[in-house]
């Protein structure tokens, strides 16, 4: 409902202390403050450029706040981890807006392309891209715009879902050590965690996935360190 899952919505409600109910029973107002808590402020939106806050934080609605946050660094040219800090932000503020925002955009387009289920959906995701492009440059050009603009309904299926991501490949080098010693499963573990991580903001799966991968690479380490003593001993 309006680009905000039922999970985060139990979520909120629960931080409420409110029952739980259904999606599409949302309020405007607590439409809003999902908004702002977990998008705009997540994103950092207050601290970017005019218009720039803008595109991001639609794309963080659209495909959740790390993928926003990477389109964002990879126009800026920085190192993409998803996470806007000061190093992001002092380099949106040093970069020519209008460029950034294009640029930006481009990015989106590129990820929604590489969906699935793109050509399904394609007429409504690149439409509402260059509306956001459009809005976002009118902000930045300094035009009385900001308060005529509405939040829109976010088309939801553009969001990751599982079927978009392809299969993470494991090389057959990492496989084959993976069944001949209990280092080569933890570089096998990790190889996992490293291919899964950019879809973790928006796959809710994905980040138990990586939840379980660290738990097992703890125990691979664990089981390794007592294997090493008890040869010791012996």
């Amino acid at each position: 409902m309006w680009g905000i899952t039922h999970i985060d919505y139990d979520i909120y409600r629960r931080g409420k202390g409110l029952p739980l109910q259904g999606v599409r029973a949302m309020t405007i107002a607590e439409r809003d403050e999902i908004y702002r808590k977990k998008y705009w402020q997540g994103a950092r939106c207050d601290d970017l450029p005019s218009g720039v806050d803008y595109v991001v934080f639609d794309g963080a609605v659209n495909s959740g706040v790390a993928q926003s946050a990477k389109w964002l660094q990879r126009a800026l040219g920085v190192p993409a981890d998803g996470h806007i800090g000061e190093v992001t932000i002092d380099a949106a503020h040093d970069a020519h807006v209008e460029t950034l925002i294009h640029s930006m955009c481009e990015q989106r387009r590129k990820f929604l392309r590489s969906l699935r289920h793109y050509k399904s959906f394609k007429n409504g995701w690149e439409r509402r891209v260059n509306e956001v492009e459009r809005d976002g440059l009118q902000m930045a050009g300094g035009h009385e715009y900001r308060e005529s603009v509405s939040v829109k309904a976010v088309d939801t299926g553009a969001k990751a879902k599982p079927s978009d991501v392809a299969t993470p490949s494991i090389t057959p080098e990492a496989a084959t050590g993976a069944s001949v010693g209990t280092t080569s499963a933890a570089g096998l573990v990790q190889q996992l965690q490293e291919q899964l991580a950019p879809y973790s903001d928006t796959l809710t799966i994905i980040k138990y996935v990586l939840i379980g991968c660290a738990v097992v690479s703890i125990s691979i380490a664990a089981y390794v360190i007592i294997r090493s003593r008890k040869l010791k001993d012996v």
